[in-house]
């Protein structure tokens, strides 16, 4: 199962350069990647692992970042 393309106009500049704080510098899991963007845009997906990774490969698609 693959969230990319739900995702991908969720996830703005400013929301990438946070997806990547969060588990840079943070340390955060894709589980609780997951649940902070939940959280923050009001979503009910909670602290699916795969939503987690899939937020995290959009993020770096975003900043142009290497996987």
């Amino acid at each position: 199962m693959d969230f990319k393309d739900e995702l991908r106009p969720l996830i703005s500049l400013e929301a990438a350069k946070w997806i990547k704080y969060l588990r840079v510098d943070e340390e955060y899991s894709f589980r609780g990647i997951a649940e902070e963007c939940a959280i923050k845009w009001d979503k009910g997906w909670g602290t699916n692992q795969i939503l987690g990774e899939d937020l995290c490969a959009v993020a770096i698609e975003v900043l142009g970042d290497d996987p």
